[in-house]
């Protein structure tokens, strides 16, 4: 049954207005970059810079890099805009790109084979929807399809994320996951035991996909999926932390089904530096009193800058990891936060 259909039996709540963006489908076809992986600790550099061209999805196949992006008007000036913002964030200053076409079909089929079901930690398990999974009975099965988004589970920032949820997650807390993604975040916390989880996303065709992973996981229920870029200024219209009062997150135009009441016990912030402390007084004015947010998609020389924003917000960090060279953080509200250098007593 698509997806349409089990919407109009009212299995598949449309509660982003994505009917009005225009865009529901994928493409036919992606353009896929491939280049070395390059230097030793610069793989999430040159993850970063093609993210921020556009890149829909970033895997690493052995010693390369390969990028999906979108069909674009001129490939040769994507090619020239990728080589420019690799030569911006990394030492290569020839970046070596090659360039084909893939069928979505073509991509949806290798990427299933590459990416059997998979325990990430304790009973979350990440599996693509359709495949079989012959696991403990309480195991808790984040369902995925390849539509091209990020947070397959296969990224270490994705996987930290998981981590500290599993770890940390109470029942009933209420979660606010902005930069969703395919909806990896927010399906395991609603698994774990989340009563409502407000999951927002810039990009259509993932806010698409999240959808369609939330109804394959058995969570749809319980996840609300909101097309937005989230700007600072969103929050201000926010009541302060402590005050129960049902605030309205997005302008009218926006589905009036949006609704949430502040504070928001757990906000996990998948994105990247610059976001993340643009939009940290925002997180800050909305998290309970003994709420935690998750930072992440920060790179390892990014870190102090992130952590000073942080302690200016009067948040602490509660604990850290970094893999692969990218940095995650688990921040409560609390006294000034002492930054100090990984793994330093």
């Amino acid at each position: 049954m698509t997806a349409d259909a089990r919407r109009a039996r009212g299995r598949i709540p449309d509660d982003t207005g994505a009917a009005r963006s225009g865009v529901r489908t994928l493409p036919d076809r992606w353009l896929e970059l491939a280049m070395p992986a390059g230097r030793p600790g610069e793989t999430p550099l040159l993850v970063d810079a093609l993210r921020r061209v556009g890149a829909r999805a970033v895997e690493r196949d052995g010693d390369r890099v390969i990028a999906l992006f979108p069909p674009p008007a001129d490939p040769a000036a994507l090619l020239a805009e990728a080589a420019s913002a690799i030569r911006a964030s990394t030492s290569e200053t020839e970046p070596r790109l090659a360039s084909e076409w893939r069928s979505h079909e073509e991509w949806a089929a290798a990427w299933r084979t590459n990416h059997p079901p998979e325990r990430v930690v304790g009973r979350l398990v990440v599996a693509p929807t359709g495949s079989a999974w012959q696991g403990r009975d309480d195991d808790l099965v984040i369902r995925l399809d390849p539509a091209v988004a990020f947070g397959t589970a296969e990224h270490p920032t994705t996987r930290a994320c998981l981590r500290m949820l599993a770890t940390h997650l109470s029942p009933d807390d209420r979660v606010l996951d902005v930069g969703a993604g395919s909806g990896s975040l927010a399906i395991a916390a609603a698994l774990l035991g989340a009563s409502r989880v407000l999951a927002l996303e810039a990009d259509p065709l993932a806010c698409a996909a999240a959808r369609e992973n939330a109804y394959a996981s058995g969570v749809a229920d319980r996840i609300e999926v909101g097309e937005r870029r989230v700007e600072p200024r969103d929050f201000r219209q926010l009541w302060p932390p402590g005050r129960a009062r049902l605030v309205r997150w997005f302008r009218p135009r926006d589905d009036a089904r949006l609704h949430r009441r502040a504070p928001f016990h757990v906000i996990l912030a998948n994105l990247d530096a610059e976001t993340v402390v643009r939009l940290l007084p925002g997180f800050r004015r909305v998290l309970a009193p003994a709420g935690w947010l998750v930072l992440s998609g920060v790179v390892r020389v990014e870190r102090a800058a992130v952590l000073e924003a942080a302690a200016g917000e009067g948040l602490a960090l509660s604990h850290e990891e970094m893999e692969g060279g990218w940095w995650t953080a688990r921040l409560t509200a609390g006294e000034q936060l002492v930054v100090q250098p990984p793994g330093a007593t």
